[in-house]
């Protein structure tokens, strides 16, 4: 009588395959900001509770994402889509002069007050 083959259950690397090509497109993550970094740039509490994140979500939600980032997003999506490269070009030099720091990079030292407190120039 044959014994049935065990099969071994893999271990989470093989599941997962080879992640270099992914972080390689991920990028490094040097240089970026903490979220406590993160927060003090929103003009908020330090996050250390399940509470504090909410607040910092909020901020982040009100004072960042609709006020700015979604809108952007949408603008540059329709100028790609009516293949208008020429403004994309130009939309993407007006955010490149604004004084927000790109993906929360590293705030420029004479970078004046927080987030929260600047009010986004009119695209």
């Amino acid at each position: 009588m044959q014994q049935p083959e065990i099969k071994m259950c893999p271990s989470a690397a093989e599941l997962l395959g080879d992640l270099h090509p992914l972080l390689e497109q991920l990028g490094s993550a040097e240089g970026m900001l903490t979220l406590a970094d993160a927060a003090q740039l929103l003009n908020v509490p330090q996050v250390k509770t399940v509470e504090g994140l909410v607040t910092f979500l909020k901020a982040y939600k009100n004072d960042l994402l609709l006020a700015l980032e979604l809108p952007v997003i949408e603008k540059a999506y329709h100028h790609a889509c009516g293949n208008q490269t020429r403004e994309l070009i130009d939309l993407d030099q007006k955010l490149g002069a604004m004084p927000i720091p790109r993906d929360f990079a590293v705030q420029p030292a004479d970078w004046p007050r927080p987030i929260a407190a600047a009010s986004p120039a009119p695209l």
